[in-house]
């Protein structure tokens, strides 16, 4: 899971396969799916991914401030080859936006 969580915003070659991901054996013909919820500065985060040992079908990423949801990104497997189709929250400030501060200082 660990894997997912830290190197899910780096670009990604769709040519290769997941290094060091295996799926649920009791399921290798079906995806496997995952969830973890976790604390960071005191605010909630949702974590989901959908995968199997070639490709990452599905991965979200959901802050709960307050018991509001609010998405902080999705992505999803297109096809062989193909960039996958991500969406960031639309609440969501960027670095830019945000007087030097970076999302990722919430993870470090």
């Amino acid at each position: 899971m660990k894997c997912f969580v830290c190197w899910s915003c780096q670009k990604s070659d769709a040519t290769v396969g997941i290094g060091g991901c295996i799926p649920f054996v009791l399921t290798k013909d079906e995806p496997t799916e995952m969830h973890v919820s976790f604390y960071a500065n005191g605010t909630r985060y949702d974590y989901d991914v959908k995968f199997n040992g070639k490709h990452i079908f599905e991965r979200s990423l959901v802050l709960l401030p307050q018991q509001i949801k609010i998405s902080f990104y999705e992505r999803s497997f297109v096809g062989e080859n193909v960039q996958a189709d991500i969406k960031f929250g639309a609440s969501l400030k960027t670095a830019s936006q945000d007087a030097g501060e970076h999302p990722r200082k919430h993870f470090e």
